[in-house]
């Protein structure tokens, strides 16, 4: 008899109920941005979705309590620990508003049954995330919350120095519009006290830009960098490779056969996605025009054994066996080789220099004929 477990429904439930508080907590500090009719019923209803009573302070603090408890509930859905630890910094918060200034009942009680019902469901919070965010992008994302931070309390508690800061939202806004240098010149300060306030604040969110994209995306550029170096390290230290022009069955067939003979193989083509359907099948790739002499140059072909000229065009083979000749010498005797179809072109691909001509479709049709006189 087969055994099956099903897992407890319980915390999927409590995720779904977080995630759903997220959301009525948007539409409440929405609601009063916007001055929604139905604003007034909502708050009053979900009372105990608010951080702090003031209706000029939680607009935005109840927006961004959203945004975390959707996070938080994304995260206990898919039963992650960190998230269940991040679940009780909210109620820490929810059980504080709910005392201070007043007690409220309500609010009270479901932060203890919510805190109740995480403790008692612990064990199935399990899942620990292998791959944490890296201690510099930490670094880099505080930075930025602490700019923001910084302009909206400072520009909201020195509001009388301001032309046009008279709330929460009014401070908000300055502060996104001093940040990303828009600079509308709606809101100005009218103090000496403010102006060196909001030159702090410039040096201040500068800073943490550039930190922030430094320590999020630098990785990612470095990583490319690095990649790029690498390659071209690897095409510096080619020596008696063979070189495939074009992408096609002939190519790789081709390629498959030198492998087999021990010789370095390296592509060029055209396309990335060329590139990466060679490079999947164990070869070395690069992107670039085989008529130009810089990308034959990249390719050392100045070190190469040969150059086979494979792509699906007469012409363009004629060219790039053109191109490589000029870098022939005493001391490189590569070989050129070059793919034709047409029988027409076959002598213009040797005078443009290719040592040696291949023309499948001549080759193919003799084939054919030798078989039908051995029938």
């Amino acid at each position: 008899m087969k055994l099956t477990f099903r897992r407890n429904p319980m915390p999927t439930l409590i995720a779904f109920a977080v995630i759903l508080n997220g959301i009525l907590n948007i539409l409440v500090g929405m609601s009063s941005i916007f001055r929604l009719h139905t604003g007034a019923a909502i708050k009053h209803y979900f009372r105990y979705f608010e951080l702090v009573p003031s209706l000029k302070v939680s607009s935005l603090l109840s927006i961004a309590l959203g945004a975390m408890l959707i996070m938080i509930g994304i995260g206990l859905f898919e039963r992650k620990r960190a998230a269940w630890r991040g679940s009780f910094i909210i109620l820490a918060l929810m059980i504080l508003n709910s005392t201070y200034p007043h007690l409220t009942v309500s609010t009270f009680v479901l932060s203890i049954l919510f805190g109740v019902l995480l403790m008692l469901f612990k064990h199935e919070f399990n899942i620990i995330n292998h791959r944490p965010m890296p201690y510099n992008q930490v670094i880099g994302i505080f930075s930025f919350a602490f700019a923001v931070t910084y302009g909206i309390v400072g520009s909201y508690l020195m509001r009388d120095q301001f032309n046009n800061i008279h709330g929460w939202l009014d401070a908000f806004y300055y502060t996104m519009e001093t940040l990303t240098t828009v600079g509308y010149g709606d809101i100005l300060p009218i103090t000496n006290n403010a102006k060196i306030f909001v030159c702090s604040l410039l040096i201040v969110g500068v800073g943490s830009f550039v930190a922030t994209v430094t320590m999020l995306f630098g990785p990612f550029f470095e990583k490319r960098v690095r990649g790029v170096v690498n390659f071209m390290n690897r095409l510096s230290s080619y020596k008696d490779h063979v070189i495939i022009c074009g992408y096609n069955s002939l190519a790789l067939q081709t390629a498959y056969t030198l492998v087999d003979q021990n010789i370095g193989i390296l592509f060029i083509v055209e396309s990335t996605d060329n590139a990466k359907q060679i490079e999947i099948k164990g070869f070395h790739a690069m992107v670039g025009d085989a008529t130009s002499q810089e990308t034959l140059k990249q390719a050392q072909l100045n070190c190469a054994k040969s150059i086979i000229c494979a792509t699906d065009v007469d012409a363009t083979n004629v060219v790039i066996a053109m191109t490589a000749k000029d870098f022939k010498s005493d001391s490189n005797p590569f070989k050129i080789i070059a793919r034709i179809e047409k029988s027409d072109n076959i002598s213009k691909a040797r005078k443009a220099g290719a040592d040696s001509v291949i023309s499948p479709a001549v080759i193919a049709g003799r084939l054919m004929a030798e078989e039908v006189k051995k029938a």
